[in-house]
């Protein structure tokens, strides 16, 4: 009886004197272990505890980690707490928006955030955003735009309980890592002194500027990385076939500032990603305090990829209101695939939205020679095709580190399908000149033998053009070089006092092929090229063998004395090899130069003597 006495006491003893720690409640910041029960509840197999935050050994976060594979759910995810917050979270009218700040390793990750009713678990709203650093990032959670298909939040209902969901809707590969810290209800705001939207948008500046839209009509939109480019953020729109005909997307609730519209400005701009040409894009603009002032107008995709769109506000759709320039509008939404319920989901994205009465673009230079599709950031790469080609800046096929022009020639297009360099026109006219009339290019191609065409022209005057023929001789990459002293037949002879600035490629011209033929395009450069080199003229004092070679020329120098320096140069000059010997070596490896003429140059003490050589493989 003593013993029992003794444990019982002993027991109560125990329990008063240990502090019982207090629920989890908004905000949850994980650093009070001491007082607050930060017990979590992982589900679909993902597992969470407390850990160190990755870049601060001092600041304690959620540590989430979604598995791959092993019974791992595509809607795995974690109880913010031992089943139930300790008090509702005060939604109401304008008071939508709980924040958190999340960890990942990637980029365009899907965070979904869940809050329900703890004793009734069809009382919930969900809403989702993707992440848009590597790191921390902040991440606002806006239940005013729900997830499509499931409920909105209803004001007058209890919301006690939130769930967490990383990767929402995958499977990992591999084992998957995130971090969440702190978790908090800001109501109204849009999130922790970020800017309000202003034009231009180029959904770069997730730091600093609140970039949350605004879809209806079934649309679902979120900034994501840039399918063609991996270090630019867009806003990608996918419109569903569950979707209505009118369904669109608001840039933002409203704009800092009024778009500024006058009688000679009138248009504003955007760079639009479709699947297909064709689509009709809408834009409406609106006065954010009065939806009854209003004006929109039409605009159509004209390429596969990114193209360049222009809303002209003086040209209104038919039965919009016209613009009148007394009025306000502050608020941008765009209509994707306007008017038409769509098969099966649609994938749209936009990059720079701006104010085209004011600017040319956003700051990118105008395209000029030479040309390689690698500094997407800084030049625009517009390109207009015609006669039904298909054309986009892609990675290359064989080097995932560059950036090229795809070309597709379907069996609808006509044989003189092309694509001109350019929206218009290049920064500057070729220089062409007596010694100076070659452009070359590196085209890729499934076949030897496809005739190019290379057209350049006056932008200011179509009836001023040359026209070259070349054909490819390999399979795969192959340098062209295109001869405009030598125009195609029937072609104008070239004019050195005319002015070239447009530069037009017709792949496999005059055939209309059987299916979809696809080509690339890279690298085009103009130089000079060297038939008039007065030291090949007259006798070059040494040969090179074989020629044609395709992959090591012997070099017959006998009748020089002391060569100390051999250079090699390709058709328009430029120098592919150079080097300094002492005694020339009669062999030379030219298994990796490019089909085409090439001159070699040893410099001797009887002089600087030249001979022609050709490489095909």
């Amino acid at each position: 009886m003593k013993k029992i006495v003794l444990s019982f006491i002993l027991s109560s003893v125990c329990l008063l004197g240990m502090s019982q720690k207090s629920q989890i409640d908004l905000p949850i910041t994980w650093d009070d272990t001491a007082n607050v029960d930060y017990s979590v509840i992982g589900f679909g197999n993902d597992t969470a505890n407390l850990a160190v935050d990755p870049t601060s050994a001092s600041n304690i976060v959620l540590g989430i980690v979604k598995p791959s594979g092993g019974g791992t759910q595509i809607w795995a995810g974690v109880v913010l707490g031992n089943d139930s917050l300790a008090s509702a979270i005060p939604f109401s009218a304008g008071n939508t928006t709980i924040i958190a700040r999340v960890y990942s390793s990637a980029i365009g990750i899907p965070m979904r955030l869940k809050v329900e009713n703890e004793s009734n678990a069809a009382i919930a709203s969900e809403t989702e955003v993707n992440t848009t650093v590597v790191g921390w990032d902040t991440l606002s959670f806006d239940f005013s735009t729900p997830v499509t298909g499931t409920p909105g939040l209803v004001f007058t209902n209890t919301y006690d309980k939130m769930a967490f969901f990383p990767n929402f809707g995958t499977v990992p590969a591999t084992d998957e890592t995130y971090y969440i810290d702190y978790v908090a209800f800001i109501g109204g705001s849009s999130g922790p002194s970020k800017a309000q939207i202003d034009l231009p948008i180029n959904w770069d500046d997730t730091a600093n500027v609140n970039y949350a839209v605004i879809d209806f009509g079934g649309n679902v939109s979120s900034s994501v990385v840039d399918p063609t480019n991996a270090s630019n953020l867009v806003l990608k729109t996918e419109k569903p076939s569950t979707a209505q005909g009118w369904a669109g997307t608001t840039l933002g609730s409203a704009l800092a500032t009024a778009i500024p519209f006058s009688a000679s400005n009138t248009t504003m701009e955007a760079i639009i990603w479709s699947a297909a040409s064709g689509i009709p894009v809408l834009m409406k603009v609106e006065d954010q305090t009065n939806a009854g002032i209003f004006v929109e107008t039409l605009a159509s995709t004209s390429r596969v990829g990114w193209d360049t769109l222009t809303f002209d506000f003086a040209n209104p759709s038919p039965n919009a209101q016209a613009l009148n320039f007394a009025n306000t509008y502050d608020k941008v939404s765009l209509f994707f695939n306007f008017n038409v319920v769509p098969s099966a989901t649609e994938t749209y994205y936009t990059d720079d939205v701006w104010f085209g009465g004011a600017s040319s673009g956003p700051s990118k230079a105008q395209i000029d020679l030479p040309i390689n599709w690698d500094d997407t950031s800084n030049v625009s790469y517009s390109i207009t095709p015609f006669g039904g080609n298909i054309s986009t800046v892609v990675t290359d096929p064989t080097n995932a580190s560059n950036l090229v022009l795809q070309i597709d020639k379907p069996a609808t297009a006509q044989s003189w399908a092309g694509t001109t360099l350019g929206s218009s026109a290049l920064a500057t006219a070729i220089p062409f000149a007596t010694t100076r009339t070659v452009l070359q290019a590196k085209v890729w191609s499934a076949a030897s033998g496809i005739p190019i065409l290379l057209k350049v022209e006056d932008q200011t005057n179509a009836g001023i053009f040359v026209e070259t023929l070349a054909s490819t001789s390999k399979v795969g990459w192959d340098t062209l070089t295109f001869d405009f002293s030598n125009p195609g037949p029937n072609a104008q002879a070239l004019n050195f006092s005319n002015t070239y600035d447009v530069i037009s490629i017709f792949f496999n011209f005059n055939v209309v092929p059987s299916a979809l033929e696809t080509y690339y395009l890279d690298n085009i450069s103009f130089g000079q090229l060297i038939t008039g080199i007065s030291e090949y003229k007259s006798n070059p004092t040494f040969s090179v063998y074989p020629n044609p070679a395709n992959d090591v020329v012997t070099i017959d120098a006998t009748l020089l004395n002391k060569v100390n320096q051999v250079i090699v140069k390709n058709a328009v000059g430029q120098i592919v090899l150079q080097k300094n010997v002492s005694a020339i070596d009669n062999k030379l490896n030219v298994s990796n130069f490019e089909n085409g003429v090439y001159f070699m140059i040893l410099s001797s003490e009887l002089g600087t003597k030249t001979s022609k050589f050709m490489v095909t493989k």
